[in-house]
């Protein structure tokens, strides 16, 4: 993810809810910043609803490893705690804004 360094959209347009039973109440989004195998050990940063498959992480430290996964929960609240997450690294693309209203002041030494 490449942009102000802060910010990652994360998807899983992939993943079928008919062939997992349709019956998906939410998605839950974790995050470490080290590896993590089940969703104990990690972070909850935000759920979306069934259907939607993105969801926006914010306030991500530019230029550090983050290791994130997903876990769908049926709406009996089931859900498999174990996960392999996918690892990326925010990165600061955008260059600071031009400076303005620069002055020079002129002197005159004696």
């Amino acid at each position: 993810p490449n942009g102000d360094g802060t910010t990652a959209l994360i998807s899983w347009t992939g993943y079928d809810e008919a062939a997992n039973g349709n019956d998906i109440a939410e998605y839950r989004v974790y995050t470490r910043p080290s590896l993590f195998t089940d969703i104990s050990q990690a972070t909850l940063r935000g759920t979306t609803r069934a259907g939607t498959k993105q969801f926006q992480l914010t306030g991500l430290n530019r230029n550090q490893q983050l290791f994130v996964a997903v876990a769908a929960m049926d709406r009996l609240g089931n859900i498999n705690s174990t996960v392999a997450p996918l690892s990326f690294t925010p990165l600061d693309i955008v260059p600071p804004a031009n400076i303005v209203n620069v002055r020079a002041e002129v002197s005159l030494n004696s």
